[in-house]
């Protein structure tokens, strides 16, 4: 996310300093802690290419933040290193459930060849894309494998259990806090922090396998 220059202003004005949880505000010279959120979906796309998916569907979100623009770019950063020239199709969606689940409705009348996955970028328009699938008599993850992003509750609330990269949620909320307790017990004004360097703090994710993903027959490229 990028900030104008009366934000910045606005943010170095503040009595105290201020952590940003769970985004990146590259231009706002503030601290911020957040997930790899990079690294996590090409570890994604990647756990999908080892398990012998050849070509992809990338359900991407309409309203886009940093986060999602760093998975777009972790989407593409691994075909371009494992799998160049495989099949992508980009389908925008709703990141609301059902606005998503109707998007894939009307994406899926449409579309005469499948890929061997979808990925998503969060868990809610994967679970939207399970329904949509199995309402289209699809079956997950024989026909199409599908993969979210996050880790949240619902992905083992779905039929089959959700594939998912997990953020820790829990361990940027206390890295958050114990950053901000340590620029403000060390006197630190939101000026001083730019003055001195805002940390960027930038945590791992891991994949959790579940059902939704197949293990198909490793082909040659």
């Amino acid at each position: 996310t990028d900030l104008t220059a009366a934000r910045r202003s606005q943010l170095a004005s503040l009595p105290l300093p201020a952590v940003v949880v769970d985004n990146f505000l590259f231009s706002g010279y503030v601290d911020c802690v957040g997930n790899d959120n990079l690294f996590g979906a090409k570890s994604a796309v990647s756990y999908l290419i080892d398990r012998g998916h050849r070509s992809f569907g990338y359900l991407r979100a309409r309203q886009r933040t940093a986060n999602f623009d760093d998975r777009e770019a972790g989407v593409h950063l691994a075909l371009q290193e494992h799998l160049p020239g495989a099949a992508l199709t980009v389908v925008d969606v709703d990141i609301a459930a059902d606005r998503a689940y109707e998007d894939l409705r009307r994406w899926l009348e449409s579309q005469p060849d499948l890929p061997d996955a979808l990925f998503a970028e969060n868990d809610v328009v994967a679970a939207a894309a399970i329904r949509a699938l199995r309402a289209a008599g699809i079956a997950v993850p024989e026909a199409v494998s599908v993969m979210g992003f996050d880790d949240i509750p619902i992905c083992e609330l779905v039929e089959p259990t959700l594939t998912t990269v997990h953020s820790f949620k829990e361990t940027l909320g206390r890295e958050a806090v114990g950053l901000l307790h340590r620029r403000i017990t060390q006197g630190f004004s939101p000026a001083q922090v730019q003055a001195a360097g805002a940390i960027k703090l930038s945590l791992s994710t891991r994949i959790v396998p579940r059902d939704s993903v197949a293990q198909r027959p490793v082909r040659s490229n």
